[in-house]
């Protein structure tokens, strides 16, 4: 069975979120991952604002150019709904430099370790 390119869970708080992703991702994985933030945007009432999104890469690889593009439209998309965002950062490097553009423009803060991660999605 393929592992799961990502995965949506509640945060610790009212509006919080955390969202996980892993591996290398293709277009379809891209679009996979919209939908589901669209429905679950539905299923929460349409455009409620989240205060603290932890976007966790620790597993992520690096992506292709088309995909990091398509994650910052996304991002975009987003962007009145979302007060910050917390980046669990993975451990290559360029990997970390494709976030930190992704994330320019952003309120963004960003973590080495996970007690880190959760202590600030927590607060």
């Amino acid at each position: 069975m393929p592992q799961t390119k990502f995965v949506i869970i509640p945060g610790p708080g009212a509006r919080t979120l955390r969202i996980t992703f892993r591996g290398f991702w293709t277009d379809e994985t891209v679009a996979l991952y919209h939908q589901s933030l669209q429905d679950r945007a539905r299923a929460a009432g349409g455009g409620t604002q989240t205060n603290r999104v932890l976007l966790d890469l620790k597993h992520c690889t690096v992506q292709s150019q088309q995909v990091m593009d398509r994650i910052d439209a996304i991002l975009e998309s987003y962007r009145s709904q979302i007060e910050h965002y917390g980046v669990l950062l993975p451990d290559a490097r360029l990997s970390r430099l494709q976030m930190a553009r992704v994330m320019t423009g952003r309120p963004a803060t960003y973590f080495e370790t996970e007690e880190q991660a959760a202590g600030w999605l927590a607060s």
